[in-house]
């Protein structure tokens, strides 16, 4: 979630696709608000009049020394494939984007997050103003106090939910910038201002987990105020594809219908790109569960495709 983890993770080692061929580089990058902070003051530093999306940079920053070191590996700078997953698909996405990344990879692929309903893209102003509140929280009213703070005191904590901050849907992540992102990689996909470069993203059964996210819905009154809060004028065309009599049909018509959203989402993505990209776009839907006995009932879950 672009909050923590590492590329040490033994779920990230790459031994295995390595062994068929591939010369695999895991990278790390700053998170939460190391990676993505946005504040006044750090703009007014900055020569490009930005802030934020420093865990991006970072991920540039790998991109070329993969450019300038891989061959020493026996790797190909020109036949780069950037892959991430989640939180890295909307790296991959973003990178895409970024006019910072040109000739830097040749092919990118996204699991489980590029898609026309992707999370929602802050731009500079409201992510400074978030900055700000971050830093009014740790009682700083400067940069320069920040800064002064041992980083453990910064560090998110793992077992609280944060709620999302404005014009974005978690406390820290990838933002319009004006310099890294021009616009959100969203617009300049339909648009054709981003990388042309090959891409395959799809999603995972899993998923429609992240698509229904929100109070639990336990009766058919809840269900009928969360579908008419989500699709207002279209409510009634939705509960006429997926009606609901009992409550305990609830949970089962909710991730039917964000698995097909989901699906949906991804093909319009793909779609936009063909009518303004000359490189081909594959899409995948990933439904085979975890080769797991004893938990059947775990399916495809969300993070699974990665091993």
């Amino acid at each position: 979630g672009s909050q923590m983890g590492s590329g040490a993770i033994a779920v990230y080692l790459g031994g295995n696709l390595a062994a068929k061929g591939a010369v695999v580089v895991t990278i790390n990058y700053r998170l939460g608000p190391f990676g993505y902070l946005a504040h006044p003051e750090l703009t007014a530093e900055s020569e490009h009049h930005s802030s934020g999306n420093y865990g991006l940079l970072d991920q540039v920053a790998a991109l070329k020394w993969i450019n300038a070191n891989v061959v020493k590996f026996g790797g190909d700078p020109h036949n780069v494939t950037i892959w991430g997953q989640s939180a890295g698909a909307f790296s991959v996405g973003a990178l895409v984007a970024s006019p910072l990344t040109t000739v830097l990879f040749q092919h990118g692929q996204a699991n489980s997050g590029l898609g026309m309903n992707s999370w929602p893209m802050a731009k500079l102003s409201d992510a400074e103003q978030n900055g700000v509140k971050f830093a009014e929280e740790h009682h700083a009213v400067s940069i320069k106090e920040l800064r002064a703070m041992p980083a453990e005191a910064l560090l998110p904590d793992p077992s609280a939910v944060r709620a999302p901050t404005k014009g974005t849907s978690v406390p820290f992540g990838t933002i319009v910038d004006g310099w890294v992102l021009p616009d959100t990689p969203s617009n300049m996909n339909a648009n054709g201002t981003d990388n042309d470069v090959p891409v395959t993203s799809g999603y995972i059964t899993g998923d429609s987990l992240f698509s229904i996210l929100g109070p639990p819905v336990n009766t058919l009154d809840e269900y009928h105020q969360t579908v008419q809060k989500r699709y207002g004028e279209m409510a009634a065309d939705f509960e006429k594809i997926y009606p609901v009599s009992k409550p305990e049909e609830i949970k089962e018509v909710m991730t039917q219908s964000a698995q097909e959203r989901i699906r949906v989402s991804a093909f319009l993505w793909a779609s936009a790109r063909v009518k303004s990209h000359k490189s081909p776009v594959f899409i995948y839907f990933f439904d085979r569960g975890i080769p797991w006995p004893q938990h059947p009932e775990f399916g495809a879950f969300h993070t699974f495709d990665i091993p």
